[in-house]
């Protein structure tokens, strides 16, 4: 099993994730996977630089992991 995400502390950045959005830190996600009988294989995290909607620049944290079933 593979998930890519961004981290919950660029996200909250955002105005829409205040409408229904669950957002996960690498550390929750990783506990979320292992309490559901995976254990993790790669934990890979990325951070880059992009522009806004608004034409700024904001620097973008997310993570990659692959997850084993046990």
């Amino acid at each position: 099993f593979t998930i890519a995400f961004a981290h919950k502390s660029f996200m909250t950045q955002l105005p829409f994730v205040r409408h229904g959005f669950k957002l996960y830190s690498p550390e929750e996600v990783t506990t979320l996977l292992t309490s559901s009988s995976f254990t993790i294989d790669d934990l890979l995290d990325f951070e880059e630089g992009i522009q806004s909607k608004v034409n700024t620049s904001v620097t973008r944290q997310f993570s990659v992991i692959r997850a084993l079933k046990l």
